[in-house]
């Protein structure tokens, strides 16, 4: 819900692109939000949107390189613009 006030409309999901990747320490079921105590692990930061028809993705620069993940709204947990923020459930395998 808090993406519309990163001006996608001017900048389009471009907007996203230096901001940070996390995702909590253990596995949430669908649905499921992390605890406000959670453990969060630093993904990456985004470098780059790729706009894939049908499966857009962003480029998140890791300490083993860039790896895309897909900017699906299921693995989207929360964001935070004030942070600029994404926390993300990222499948297995993914990075």
């Amino acid at each position: 819900d808090a993406l519309p006030e990163l001006s996608l409309e001017e900048d389009g999901y471009a907007a996203l692109i230096g901001w940070m990747v996390l995702t909590p320490s253990v596995v949430l079921e669908e649905g499921e939000e992390p605890e406000d105590d959670a453990v969060m692990y630093e993904v990456g930061e985004i470098t780059d949107f790729l706009d894939i028809p049908n499966n857009p993705c962003i480029e998140v620069e890791t300490e083993n390189g860039a790896v895309m993940i897909p900017l699906h709204e299921d693995l989207i947990l929360s964001v935070d613009p004030e942070y600029q923020e994404i926390i993300m459930q990222i499948p297995a395998g993914l990075i």
